[in-house]
């Protein structure tokens, strides 16, 4: 069965432009891009209820906004600037950034939903008769009806979702710390995944270095909803370097473990001609 996909919409005052924040940015030198900008920030922040996340995806949270709205990165300097001044845009913990005007302006309807509604309005619904005005609580209309099956359509779903993928998930070969103290765990399938995307990069050994350096900067943890970037980001960078990852072998040759003598509990790779020297030193205490 398909994913019953959420979909999100900015609902804009009346008076949007006419507000004198609005008015005052659009009249700055570039403050008809300045306004784009700040509606792009309002967009990308949707499905996160009006927050914007830096992910340390790049240097600095404008670096990452221009690579994410595909903006000017000294355009949106100055936007961020104007927005922090007028309390428009406003840090908060965990490299978080709210909008405040955005969050009482979010809409959402998931699929199930709009198609509920667009079949109602096709058809003639009964509800306009004084009778039923008169028996409110005895008669609600089709579509209030419709509407409370949806809810309970979209909660009994994502509850399902949510049992599923916790009994099917396997056990993390190793974990992230977030920045709610919560642990991201990392299955061998996307170790598999990330190394098929970068194989000039050991994935394993770079997610040791990601959870040495979450654990050194707490203050720069991710969310659970911004790992995964960050994750991608750390490795694309190591791709970029153009190091080239050869895996490296875990046994001993073939001839050492033909030998009469074998030293259990070694792992690490010894020069040939030395191991020779070792046995044939070993051979002669013996006799």
């Amino acid at each position: 069965m398909a994913e019953n996909k959420r979909y999100y919409w900015l609902q804009l005052k009346e008076n949007f432009f006419k507000q004198p924040r609005i008015k005052k940015l659009r009249r700055m030198a570039g403050g008809d891009t300045y306004t784009i900008i700040y509606l792009k920030m309002q967009l990308l922040s949707l499905q996160n209820g009006g927050k914007l996340v830096y992910e340390g995806i790049e240097d600095d949270f404008v670096n990452e906004l221009a690579l994410n709205i595909d903006e000017k990165e000294e355009d949106i300097q100055m936007t961020v600037m104007y927005l922090t001044q007028q309390g428009l845009l406003i840090e908060g913990k965990d490299d978080e950034f709210s909008l405040p005007e955005t969050i009482n302006a979010i809409g959402s309807e998931t699929a199930s939903t709009i198609r509920s509604r667009k079949s109602r309005t096709s058809k003639s619904l009964q509800c306009n008769t004084n009778a039923t005005l008169l028996q409110h609580d005895a008669t609600k209309c089709n579509g209030d009806i419709d509407i409370e099956i949806d809810i309970h359509k979209d909660i009994n779903n994502t509850s399902v979702r949510a049992k599923t993928s916790d009994t099917t998930q396997e056990s993390p070969i190793i974990t992230l710390t977030l920045n709610d103290k919560s642990e991201y765990g990392v299955d061998r399938i996307q170790v598999h995944e990330w190394q098929e995307l970068y194989p000039a990069v050991d994935v394993v050994q770079e997610l040791r270095k990601m959870k040495g350096w979450l654990n050194a900067n707490p203050q720069k943890r991710k969310t659970r909803r911004g790992i995964s970037r960050f994750i991608n980001g750390w490795l694309s960078r190591e791709q970029d370097k153009g190091h080239q990852y050869v895996s490296k072998p875990k046994t001993l040759p073939e001839w050492y473990e033909n030998q009469d003598y074998v030293e259990t509990g070694i792992s690490c790779m010894v020069d040939d001609d030395k191991i020779r020297s070792m046995m044939e030193k070993l051979k002669g205490e013996q006799q």
